[in-house]
């Protein structure tokens, strides 16, 4: 079997956000401790008494995103949005992002480090200055795939010359039908500032369909819902599935108008040539979507995380892929939960079962999911790290979740292993590296019920 040698040094023992110790192998296909049944959602939703039994109601649901939105203030909810935002708060807001990039190093493509002209540049082109006390808001959709930026340019900016996966100047990404309410714009008009339900930053305005605040208001919430179940839905713009768009990801929602055959015909926001929003009939497989939201269960949340299995890491979204806490809002957006984007922010949602530090003993941690953990619906939390809890077999304890690698021993040899993708493992992984095995790393557990 041949074996991948990587010569780069930073690596993400988890997903999504901590870089840690110089990696060298690609990991196996195999993952330690996970047999080939474990890599089937049946073999987990067999392990859960009452897998069918309802987390959350739909009605519990609104109340529970009406608390993370309003009590946690970790979402924006879009049906009380304000019409006028402070202009203050917006400059302080960028330019504690602009000295955020600033006061870490950062490379350019050329692997040189970036210049103090580049931000100078970048501040000049936010214009703040020209941000008025009050601002008002600003409604529209993305109308094509587009990637959220926390300053507005294209560069890619990394923390190490040449660490490419890892762009610090992505914050997410955004699929079609995405809403958004606009503060700021760039002096050069390219770019706009804006809110999506679960996170804000930059976004090309080429690839915003601008809007009133009615059509706004009735293209998001006036009509029957289909949401994308699929790891990745097509959309076209024929019933035959012929004149293919774009796609989406797991969790999107549109206004739906029925279906027919093979097709589900949806409503999307395109981009007039005047920029305005304008409504067109699109197509997806109907077998790619559900008509409103599925039912909250350990079965169907298990059954959806199982879709992504193997599916590439993407830091912030990178090329329209994941990262470990875009992995679990996918997921859970199909039971019509609003989770936050990033993984401390979902480690503060739901039911506290345990919060942990570094002096604490894993028995504490092992017992607290023995007793209280469920498959499906209790989230594990680490220091830049969020995983889906599955179950116990063996007296060992699993989770599936989007990582970028983890640390081990090849011999007497300290190494790092590239996964990428989103794999199954016990809560061993890591054990022996620089910082230590996912179980002993966990900062929280909850389960997302009240």
């Amino acid at each position: 079997m041949m074996r991948t040698c990587i010569a780069i040094i930073a690596i993400l023992v988890c997903a999504g956000c901590q870089k840690v110790e110089q990696f060298e192998y690609a990991a196996p296909v195999s993952i330690p401790h996970t047999a080939r049944q474990m890599k089937s959602p049946g073999f987990w939703i067999g392990k859960i008494p009452y897998p069918d039994l309802t987390a959350l109601t739909p009605s519990e649901i609104v109340k529970f995103n009406y608390h993370i939105a309003h009590q946690l203030k970790l979402t924006t909810d879009f049906k009380s949005i304000p019409s006028k935002f402070s202009g203050t708060s917006l400059r302080q807001s960028f330019s504690e992002d602009l000295q955020g990039q600033q006061r870490n190093a950062r490379f350019d493509k050329s692997g040189r480090k970036v210049s103090r002209q580049f931000f100078d540049q970048i501040k000049a082109n936010i214009n703040m200055a020209a941000i008025p006390a009050s601002v008002p808001a600003r409604f529209g959709f993305v109308s094509r795939y587009a990637d959220q930026r926390i300053l507005p340019s294209d560069e890619i900016l990394t923390g190490k010359p040449f660490d490419f996966e890892f762009d610090e100047l992505q914050n997410s990404s955004l699929d079609i039908g995405t809403p958004l309410v606009i503060v700021a714009e760039t002096k050069d008009q390219v770019w706009v500032y804006a809110h999506a339900p679960t996170s804000s930053g930059w976004v090309k305005k080429s690839r915003v369909a601008l809007c009133s605040e009615d059509d706004f208001k009735q293209f998001s919430y006036g009509r029957a819902t289909f949401v994308v179940i699929a790891p990745k839905a097509d959309i076209y713009l024929d019933e035959g599935l012929t004149k293919y768009y774009d796609y989406v990801r797991m969790g999107a929602a549109f206004p739906g108008i029925g279906a027919s055959g093979d097709a589900a015909q949806i409503i999307i926001p395109v981009r007039s040539i005047d920029g305005k929003f304008v409504e067109r009939a699109a197509f997806v497989k109907y077998s790619d979507v559900h008509i409103g939201y599925l039912p909250f269960t350990s079965r169907v949340i298990i059954e959806q995380a199982f879709k992504l299995l193997n599916a590439p890491y993407g830091w912030g979204g990178t090329d329209g892929e994941q990262d470990c806490s875009s992995f679990i809002q996918q997921i859970f957006a199909t039971v019509g939960i609003d989770l936050p984007r990033n993984s401390a922010a979902q480690g503060n949602v739901g039911k506290n079962l345990g919060v942990f530090d570094a002096t604490t003993p894993e028995r504490k941690k092992i017992f607290t999911l023995i007793k209280e953990g469920i498959g499906g619906i209790t989230l594990i939390q680490l220091k830049g790290h969020v995983l889906l809890y599955l179950g116990m077999d063996k007296g060992r304890f699993y989770a599936i979740h989007e990582t970028y690698g983890y640390g081990q021993f090849l011999g007497a040899r300290k190494i790092s292993r590239i996964v990428n993708r989103v794999v199954v493992s016990d809560l061993s992984l890591g054990k022996g590296s620089q910082k230590g095995s996912l179980l002993e790393r966990v900062v929280s557990i909850r389960k997302l019920v009240f």
